[in-house]
């Protein structure tokens, strides 16, 4: 009857339900929440992106000010797109209509902004394919565990392993999350692999986790049920000398065939458990950045220092090498309604390329950038002005 009629379920087979598409959809889609919705959607975005479907993100054009709903500005809709966009997907936003079901045209003009921002940036982001560089594992199963025994709604989404993704997110790695039959396929495609407190695996991923070791690659594994989840891929070795401790955490070193396990442990301090689950503090922040660091020393992109930006490295359908650097400064949690966001100005970077480029430049505004090239190390350094919210790198 219609043939061109697409059927999707909201939250099905996203990080509310994270598990293989099995139902009869044609794309997966979730509306992530009203406030808080940049860090909603960084994570749902990385998700969303390796689970094989086309697939979208739902803003809320409103959230809260002083405990009462307003309208969100054009600025902040669209950074909350530009999430959504860098990682390959499609973009809607949700208005409130009128009492009689009319549209309420003083409702528009940030979704406007939005729009026009969207699509000036389509043809670099629509069906772009991710360049694999750090896998962080979603454990499906742990999570339905906790939801059954915590008594939790239906299908909640997986809050707590957000603040391992900040973590690499905020070293400015590129990040997938990945679930349990995905990773089974793709592991050997990552340079780095990230469990983090998830002990539940199917005997396909470690079997899998067992040769991607031997062959060379790299895990970083965080809490005890990772590390006897693992049991069989370390049994009989012991970590290296040269272990790392700071305060109530520590690093211990595994090498496996040619590869290496860089494993901390769940601390033994109960006082220490807190910032352990929610990947802070001082000391276990160190830690972590030294491990990340020693674990995978060059991805594409690295920064001159550390910048509020979170990146995406794609291949555009253009079939060239993109890297996506969205603005995401300030508190995303407290914010509620934003005015305007200060772009990061003097952003210093090397990208690690096969061979020299042609040229590098910005989309969507076409500026092309200066560079050095250093043939030795393989790295193109340049230097952006500013980046007001989002600009794509493009390599030709």
């Amino acid at each position: 009857m219609a043939p061109n009629f697409q059927i999707a379920s909201n939250w099905a087979f996203t990080d509310h339900m994270p598990e293989p598409v099995s139902a009869d959809v044609d794309f997966i889609s979730g509306d992530y929440s009203p406030n808080n919705s940049v860090n909603a959607a960084r994570y749902s975005a990385r998700l969303m992106a390796n689970q094989g479907f086309p697939w979208d993100l739902m803003a809320w054009s409103f959230g809260t000010l002083n405990g009462a709903w307003a309208q969100k500005t054009g600025v902040q809709l669209c950074r909350e797109a530009a999430c959504v966009l860098a990682m390959g997907g499609a973009f809607q936003g949700y208005i409130t209509q009128d009492p009689d079901g009319s549209v309420n045209l003083d409702k528009l003009p940030g979704m406007a902004e939005a729009s026009s921002f969207c699509r000036a940036r389509q043809r670099w982001c629509k069906g772009s394919v991710g360049v694999p560089q750090v896998a962080l594992f979603c454990p499906t199963a742990t999570h339905y565990k906790s939801v059954s025994n915590g008594g939790e709604a239906l299908f909640p989404m997986i809050t707590w392993q957000r603040p391992i993704l900040y973590r690499l997110l905020e070293q400015n790695y590129a990040v997938d999350i990945l679930t349990d039959s995905a990773l089974s396929e793709r592991a050997d495609e990552f340079p780095l692999i990230v469990f983090f407190r998830g002990g539940d695996w199917s005997t396909t991923l470690t079997a899998k986790i067992r040769k991607y070791l031997r062959n060379g690659g790299a895990v970083v594994a965080i809490g005890n049920e990772v590390k006897d989840a693992m049991t069989s891929i370390l049994a009989g070795l012991n970590p290296e000398e040269n272990n790392v401790e700071r305060g109530n955490f520590k690093l211990e070193i595994y090498r496996v065939g040619r590869g290496a396990c860089f494993f901390i442990p769940t601390p033994e301090d109960a006082g220490a458990i807190e910032a352990f689950n929610n990947a802070q503090g001082s000391e276990l922040v160190q830690i972590l950045d030294e491990t990340f660091k020693t674990a995978f020393p060059r991805p594409i992109l690295q920064m001159k220092e550390r910048r509020p930006l979170d990146v995406s490295v794609r291949t555009a359908p253009t079939g060239e090498l993109s890297v996506h650097l969205v603005n995401v400064s300030g508190d995303h949690e407290a914010a509620g309604i934003i005015d305007r966001i200060d772009p990061v100005k003097d952003v210093g970077l090397s990208l690690t390329l096969k061979s020299r480029p042609n040229k590098l430049r910005l989309e969507p505004s076409g500026v092309e950038l200066a560079f050095e090239w250093n043939d030795e190390d393989k790295t193109a350094t340049t230097f952006i002005p500013e980046i007001p919210i989002y600009e794509i790198l493009i390599v030709e």
